[in-house]
């Protein structure tokens, strides 16, 4: 089994650019190399690296009794539980069984909407509120009584771009807060996570499309979730539980605590896009004076954490 970067012991630890070869690609929004991929701006995208910027990634453990039977995994984007996670799962289960119908990006997409869409009528997790237990450091978090989708979120960008969490109040139908511990700006980098749910899966539809934010409930540097019974799904940066099994049901009970692992070095886009002209060398100058022998694994790593946090 394949160790974490906080497990080795490793002098080095790269700085990561990210190819957008998913389907809602989250990661590489919030880093600036776009939404998808083309094979045509492959060029443009490997020129882009030598005048990308360095920025700094939370990784989160996950520590607890999962439904695969796991007892720790990494996030670092985001997990859900409940309705989103639901349609995740059923999507996942019909790409396995279908990879045909997958074939086209578009159709990918369309196909949440069809297999969420049931839940209209459905609400399978509408009793979720007392169901869920959520803790955020230390504190109790009572879920609102319409809740049916909880999101811990490490990153600004949600299920293909969209921002739960929406500082600005930005959306045209924002959501009312119920909010539990002081708020504080949202970053990939603070050590922090921001805890938001939905009421529904047409309240979940229009947080995706921009329409609305989800109703923001808390933040906190270690959450800890558990789930009572049967049936309710999860999913971890877009990867449910339980694929491989047949129907809800067969998702027991679990509970897991999130708690802040360290960093990850990423490569940031050039602000005007892969396709800019200039940008910042600072990076490749560092990597390059390593590579010369002029400065130690040391001193690299800390001139990039400067440069990521300056930027």
């Amino acid at each position: 089994r394949a160790r974490q970067p906080e497990q080795l012991d490793a002098p080095y630890r790269p700085a990561v650019a990210i190819l957008p070869l998913g389907t809602g690609n989250d990661m590489s929004r919030v880093l600036g190399w776009g939404k998808y991929f083309r094979p045509q701006s492959l060029r443009a995208r490997l020129a882009a690296l030598s005048l990308s910027r360095v920025a700094l990634l939370d990784r989160w453990g996950l520590a607890g009794s999962l439904p695969d039977g796991r007892e720790q995994l990494v996030m670092s984007n985001y997990l859900s539980i409940g309705v989103d996670a639901r349609a995740s799962l059923n999507w996942a289960r019909l790409k396995a069984a279908a990879p045909a119908l997958f074939s086209l990006r578009l159709l990918a997409k369309l196909w949440y909407i069809v297999l969420g869409t049931p839940e209209l009528l459905l609400r399978s997790h509408r009793d979720l509120p007392s169901r869920l237990t959520l803790t955020c450091d230390g504190q109790r978090i009572p879920l609102p009584r319409r809740c049916q989708g909880l999101m811990v979120c490490n990153t600004p960008s949600y299920g293909g771009g969209s921002d739960l969490w929406d500082p600005t109040q930005g959306a045209p139908l924002p959501s009312r807060d119920r909010m539990q511990t002081e708020a504080v700006p949202p970053a990939a980098d603070d050590g922090v996570l921001e805890i938001v749910c939905v009421t529904g899966v047409f309240h979940l539809a229009q947080t995706l499309a921009g329409f609305s934010n989800a109703v923001r409930l808390a933040q906190g540097r270690e959450v800890s979730i558990e789930v009572e019974g049967s049936g309710v799904p999860l999913q971890v940066d877009g990867e449910p539980f339980g694929v491989a099994s047949s129907g809800v049901s067969s998702l027991g009970p679990f509970s897991l605590t999130l708690r802040r692992l360290g960093t990850s070095l990423m490569l940031r886009a050039p602000a005007g896009g892969i396709d800019a002209a200039d940008g910042e060398a600072g990076p490749s100058a560092v990597e390059g004076a390593m590579a010369d022998g002029l400065i130690s694994h040391e001193v690299r790593e800390e001139l990039l954490e400067k440069m990521a946090r300056a930027s």
